[in-house]
């Protein structure tokens, strides 16, 4: 892999690095992020990294804990910092201010990301919990049984704020990307409008008429406009570079019949629409054309970059990912199931790509029950990691399950 030009000082994230260069930014920044009984998650912390990658058997939780970051990040500055009563040590008159401010806080944390407030709390826990640390506003921990059981405050900060400049705090990429792609370029090919500005309850996930079905969830409006922006024939710099450095071809934008289409031509010179395309471009079209609509100081956050991927272009991927992020000064938050892919994490540091200090790799442990434990992982200047607790996830990784 090609040498980074520089690191990302652990002590000063993405958000500082653009703060510094005289470019301010209005995304949420959390600090940390620390789980009690959410989903299937005991318990554990994750705290901010420019690169965060979660890796863990299928149900510990992953998805869930990177979307609650998600909300956390998508809602920008709430209105609560700015009330003195809602503040920590603010003088307001009582706990009931604070109480209220977390309330209206954990319902538009979850809100944005896509989670039934009735569904956060882990079945028969006695408590549950989310503690966020933001620069914004401090500590707050959220009551998320109080979540379940209370309607939503009126005036809670609103989630998904309209972007700026088509560039959102926060995105969320889901996996099984294909899908969206192929009924996305069909609805771009139609003439359509973009699944995102859609009237509630008009459309469903592939844009057709959803006769009174549930409207497009919400947590991925921003990825839904930003993908049919692309797909409309309009490709982004940074995701036609990386998929030219991954597959060796090229994103394109055609005009026929008056319509602009994107294009995909493979490294035999044969150009296709979008749509039929190698499943592996149409996996990561999503995750690449994405980072120009996110904020600089914002957040990323791909599941599953690995899928449809060849260990080599797995690892391709997840390098130029990186070093495109570092560069847009973005965080980025992956949730894997590979050990090629985790190879390509570790390497990341290895190559001098970022230092140890600039990865985050949280284990989701299952080990007594159905319920998980967060752990993170320590890692090293080489890029080698906790042996025991890597061979332990590379065990869990490879298992087959009969």
């Amino acid at each position: 892999m090609e040498q980074a030009s520089g690191r990302l000082d652990a002590a000063e994230g993405p958000h500082q690095a653009a703060a510094g260069g005289g470019e301010p930014s209005d995304a949420m920044t959390y600090k940390s992020v620390r789980f009690e009984n959410i989903g299937p998650i005991a318990a554990g912390e994750v705290r901010r990294h420019p690169v965060n990658v979660f890796i863990g058997h299928t149900g510990s939780g992953k998805s869930i804990a990177a979307r609650i970051i998600h909300g956390v990040c998508s809602i920008g500055t709430p209105r609560s910092a700015s009330s003195p009563d809602d503040r920590p040590g603010g003088g307001g008159p009582d706990a009931a201010a604070a109480g209220r401010a977390a309330s209206r806080m954990g319902h538009s944390i979850i809100k944005s990301a896509g989670i039934p407030a009735a569904h956060v709390p882990t079945h028969g826990a006695q408590s549950s919990s989310l503690e966020v640390v933001a620069d914004a506003w401090g500590s707050r921990k959220i009551d998320c049984m109080g979540l379940g059981r209370e309607p939503a405050p009126g005036d809670s900060a609103r989630p998904l704020p309209e972007p700026d400049g088509g560039q959102w705090p926060s995105i969320y990429v889901p996996a099984g990307r294909t899908g969206i792609v192929q009924s996305h370029a069909g609805m771009a090919l139609g003439g359509g409008a973009a699944p995102a500005d859609a009237p509630a309850g008009t459309a469903s996930a592939g844009g057709a008429p959803a006769g009174g079905s549930a409207a497009l969830p919400g947590h991925l409006a921003p990825l839904y406009g930003a993908i049919f922006q692309s797909l409309a024939g309009s490709p982004t710099e940074t995701g036609a570079r990386i998929v030219s450095r991954v597959f060796g071809g090229s994103l394109g934008g055609r005009v026929g019949g008056g319509i602009a289409a994107a294009t995909y031509t493979g490294i035999d010179g044969f150009t296709t629409g979008i749509a039929s395309a190698a499943s592996g471009v149409l996996s990561s079209l999503p995750a690449v054309e994405c980072m120009e609509s996110v904020r600089k100081g914002g957040l990323l956050v791909v599941e599953e970059p690995e899928a449809h991927l060849d260990p080599a272009r797995q690892l391709l991927l997840i390098d130029e990912m990186a070093k495109a992020a570092r560069d847009r000064r973005l965080d980025l938050i992956l949730t894997i199931h590979s050990d090629h892919a985790l190879d390509s994490v570790q390497s990341l540091v290895a190559t001098g790509t970022m230092g140890p200090g600039d990865l985050g790799l949280y284990y989701f442990e299952l080990k007594d029950g159905p319920h998980s434990r967060i752990r993170q992982v320590q890692v090293n200047e080489d890029g080698t990691a906790e042996q025991d607790m890597i061979e332990d996830a590379i065990e869990m990784l490879s298992r087959r399950f009969i």
